[in-house]
């Protein structure tokens, strides 16, 4: 796991080098940011933006010279993974984790979150995720989170399609 400290323009400069197409995209986004044109302008460039993690449009080509590594255990985590969000929240080990109307029995090292009204109630659960949204309940082991970038691609061109 790492962590990047650059500044703003730098990494616009990286983008405008190795991904030229997303630079251009990102550009025209930009140019109408302030504007009555910037929803349309984003809801009608982002989709078509190439899907590619920032390490393989940027880091793997970056020049050593630009970068320094410095190898220290800061005890932090990717909280946009589920994961790593309920170990960045949870109070000691094998602690729940929980969000809105929520009722458990017998369950450890969960993370729950219902963003609903109604209530989620969990029983005899162990190192699982559930999460309650409008459009979805997600239910997996806090081992599978991996998965569920590629069980989201797979919705791509599907009557789920909305849900990516």
């Amino acid at each position: 796991m790492g962590y990047f400290v650059t500044t703003p323009r730098f990494l616009w400069e990286q983008y405008k080098h190795f991904a030229p197409n997303i630079y251009k995209s990102l550009s025209e986004i930009a140019r109408t940011r302030g504007s009555a044109a910037f929803p349309e302008t984003l809801n009608r460039i982002y989709p078509t933006l190439e899907k590619i993690s920032f390490d393989n449009a940027i880091l793997e080509k970056l020049d050593p010279s630009q970068a320094l590594v410095i190898s220290e255990n800061i005890e932090w985590s990717d909280v946009g993974a589920w994961e790593a969000l309920k170990e960045a929240l949870q109070e000691a080990q094998d602690k729940n984790v929980t969000q809105g109307k929520v009722m458990f029995n017998d369950t450890k090292d969960s993370l729950i979150y219902n963003y609903t009204d109604q209530i989620v109630v969990t029983i005899d659960l162990d190192g699982m995720l559930v999460v309650n949204t409008p459009d979805v309940v997600l239910v997996c082991n806090k081992n599978s989170v991996p998965k569920i970038k590629k069980f989201v691609e797979s919705l791509q061109n599907s009557e789920h399609e909305h849900l990516t």
